[in-house]
């Protein structure tokens, strides 16, 4: 509730508390990862996201793909999304990519003059 009211200093607090005490683990590391990304903490929010992921919430795979993404690594996201067979959220990042031109060769490309 204190993420959705924007107090997110408090979100992180209360989820860290449920955390030691024995609460839905998969569940509130996930929460840690989407305070920490709301608070730009994207180092924070990796490594809940990760930790969300290997604690078994089903989730936190398509969120951490979109995560990715938006810190622009979306070749990375989209192999994240694929493989969590989140298709339609896929669709979308690869469909940027594509209209952005935000792919690595093109990247690459545009960094040393078009080779």
């Amino acid at each position: 509730m204190e993420f959705t009211l924007g107090r997110l200093d408090k979100s992180l607090a209360a989820y860290e508390k449920a955390l030691s005490s024995g609460g839905d683990r998969a569940r509130v590391l996930l929460g840690m990862a989407l305070t920490n990304e709301a608070m730009s903490k994207p180092h924070d929010a990796e490594r809940f996201y990760k930790d969300a992921i290997k604690a078994g919430n089903p989730r936190a795979k398509v969120d951490y793909g979109l995560f990715l993404f938006k810190q622009e690594r979306g070749e990375d996201g989209l192999k994240i999304l694929r493989e969590a067979g989140a298709k339609a959220e896929a669709d979308r990042v690869e469909s940027a990519l594509r209209n952005a031109d935000l792919s690595p060769a093109a990247d690459r490309g545009a960094r040393h003059g078009g080779e």
